[in-house]
């Protein structure tokens, strides 16, 4: 991008240079210029900062984003395993309360 912006710049100085006169309004529009290619590098090294930054951030979600679904899948591990041990208990439950009414009815 710098060197995008050179060459702009250099376009324009030898393209003034082939056209224009010594006068001051020349002058004025080489200046306004100058300051133009200033402030499009200090608004190219702020942008450049602020895609670092979002890089980052991005980065660091997706670091949660994988712990999340880390996390969720151990927990479901632990949900299963608890249905299951507790699946056999409450079936042995229900056993033991089928034979208590069988024998009472007996």
């Amino acid at each position: 991008m710098h060197r995008y912006c050179l060459i702009i710049l250099g376009f324009l100085l030898i393209a003034g240079r082939g056209f224009a006169q010594s006068t001051s309004t020349d002058t004025q529009g080489l200046q306004a210029l100058v300051a133009e290619v200033r402030q499009l590098r200090k608004d190219l090294q702020s942008t450049n900062g602020s895609a670092l930054k979002a890089q980052i951030l991005l980065s660091r979600l997706q670091d949660q984003e994988g712990a999340v679904a880390r996390l969720s899948q151990h927990l479901e591990d632990v949900r299963s395993k608890l249905a299951d041990t507790q699946d056999p208990s409450e079936a042995a439950g229900s056993r033991y309360e089928a034979e208590r009414r069988t024998s009472r009815q007996h």
